[in-house]
């Protein structure tokens, strides 16, 4: 009796039934659809790593080009008014006119900024966004700053 049972079965299932094809294709989109979310954050990811490396470089760039624009004779940093937060440099004009000027780190925005020292004190140029903290160290002729 036991042949004819498998016998009787073997018959009905040739192929795959409905349910089977309906179960494994949901399987597949749904193997699918979590490799493509995870590739996306991972492409995310790796920009979000660069972008950090852009704004230092595009932040050095723009200080350089303020420190040495077309009408500056000479650049030089003040190390008597140099703190851990903050550093003051001098631009000096083609007619030997001197403004000095204060690189700082600004915790309420968290920001690192550049801005015209003195009483007659405008704006601020902002050099990079979204830091923790900047420590700065003022040698002879040079300024160094910390970014995290």
């Amino acid at each position: 009796m036991t042949r004819l049972l498998t016998k009787n079965s073997r018959l009905k299932t040739k192929g795959f039934m409905l349910t089977e094809v309906i179960f494994s294709l949901f399987i597949t989109i749904l193997v699918l659809s979590i490799l493509q979310n995870l590739l996306l954050s991972i492409k995310k990811a790796s920009m979000n790593e660069n972008q950090h490396v852009n704004d230092v470089a595009y932040a050095y760039v723009q200080l350089n080009n303020f420190m040495h624009a077309e009408n500056t004779k000479n650049v030089y940093p003040i190390t008597k008014d140099a703190k851990s937060n903050r550093t003051a440099f001098v631009r000096v004009d083609k007619n030997c006119e001197e403004e000095m000027y204060t690189i700082e780190y600004y915790l309420k925005n968290h920001v690192l900024k550049v801005s015209k020292a003195g009483a007659d004190r405008g704006g601020y140029m902002p050099l990079i966004f979204n830091i923790k903290s900047a420590h700065f160290a003022t040698k002879k002729d040079q300024i160094i700053i910390h970014v995290v």
